[in-house]
C-alpha cells in the first residue's frame, strides 16, 4: 500500500478521514516544492510519455478511427444543405491556408469552430464564417467552449 497505515484506514473511518486530512495539509504546505518536483519529472519523462502516447494511439487505432468517423459525421450533419459551392470553396481555402501555415512557420495551426459544432446549449454549423485558424494549442486550450 502506498500510504504508512491504509491497511488500517481501510478498516477504521475515522483513520481514513486523519490521513485524508493529513495528506490535504500537506500538499497545501507544500504546494511550490510539489509543482517544482512534478514538473521536474514531467520534463523527465516528457520523451517516454511521448513514445507511450504513440503506442496507445497505433493500439487503440480502431477506437480513435470510429471516434474520428463519428466527428466526420457530425461535421457533415452541420454543413447545411443551403451551402453554395463558393462557401464550399472558402471553407476548402482556409483548410489550404492552414496547412500552409503549418509547413511555413513550424507550428501546427487548426482549424477552429468559433462556436463548437458540440457545444453546451448551442451548436454551431460548418460554414465558412463560423470557421478560423489558430494554433493547436490555443484551438486545444478552447475545447468545446464557445
Amino acid at each position: 500500500m502506498k500510504y504508512k497505515y491504509a491497511d488500517k484506514m481501510k478498516i477504521g473511518g475515522k483513520l481514513y478521514e486523519k490521513a485524508k486530512e493529513y495528506r490535504k495539509d500537506y500538499r497545501l504546505e507544500n504546494r511550490e516544492e510539489l509543482s517544482k518536483k512534478y514538473k521536474a519529472k514531467y520534463y523527465e519523462d516528457h520523451e517516454k510519455t511521448k513514445e507511450y502516447n504513440k503506442e496507445m494511439r497505433q493500439r487503440h487505432k480502431a477506437t480513435r478511427t470510429k471516434d474520428q468517423a463519428a466527428r466526420r459525421a457530425k461535421k457533415l450533419k452541420a454543413t447545411p444543405s443551403w451551402l453554395t459551392d463558393e462557401h464550399r470553396a472558402d471553407i476548402a481555402i482556409l483548410y489550404k491556408v492552414r496547412e500552409f501555415l503549418s509547413n511555413y512557420d513550424n507550428v501546427e495551426y487548426h482549424v477552429d469552430h468559433i462556436i463548437p459544432l458540440r457545444g453546451d446549449g448551442v451548436s454551431g454549423l460548418h460554414v465558412p464564417w463560423n470557421l478560423r485558424i489558430i494554433t493547436a494549442k490555443e484551438n486545444l486550450e478552447k475545447n468545446n467552449k464557445y
